[in-house]
């Protein structure tokens, strides 16, 4: 039983550290070309736990809509995690999104295999909510900082709550 148990956990480490890091990159990003959202990263690093990204922009129908300084991609099959820090909107979207975030921590687990969680902190305030896969919704919580309360976008898109402010969408 302890030889089985010890070649499931080698097996599992193995699978984690030789996976083809950057072919999951590249088969996202044809995957979200068929959605029109095109992902570049300047500099990507397949390291042996995670997958690195530097500089990296979002766009949506050819519009350069998001700057990300740091992405960092951990594909752990029962745990996957990805950290992104240095977000803000690119120059083309900047007037209307007068906002970054300093990090976003999206989350997924096998054990909840429906829903992601994300966590978030910036000049906005601080931001968590889950995703549910299944249904295609999201919900977000935002707990926004003293200059963000004025903002437009949180008047236009939050409804205030006993929690914070919430943004609900389907997907």
């Amino acid at each position: 039983m302890k030889k089985l148990l010890l070649a499931c956990v080698l097996f599992f480490i193995g699978l984690v550290l030789f996976m083809p890091k950057l072919n999951l990159l590249y088969t996202l990003e044809s995957l979200l070309q068929k959605e029109h959202i095109q992902i570049h990263a300047k500099e990507s690093q397949d390291r042996w736990v995670d997958l690195v990204l530097k500089e990296v922009h979002i766009g949506y129908d050819g519009i350069d809509s998001l700057k990300i300084e740091h992405a960092s991609i951990k594909p752990w099959i029962f745990y996957n995690r990805i950290d992104l820090t240095g977000v803000k909107p690119s120059t083309s979207v900047a007037d209307m999104v007068k906002t970054s975030a300093k990090a976003l921590h999206i989350t997924h687990s096998i054990l909840h295999y429906n829903v992601a969680k994300i966590e978030g902190e910036g000049a906005f305030g601080t931001l968590e909510g889950e995703i549910d896969l299944q249904d295609r919704k999201v919900h977000l919580i935002l707990h926004p900082s003293k200059s963000f309360r004025h903002n437009q976008i949180l008047r236009e898109n939050f409804r205030k709550t006993k929690e914070g402010y919430l943004y609900e969408s389907h997907f």
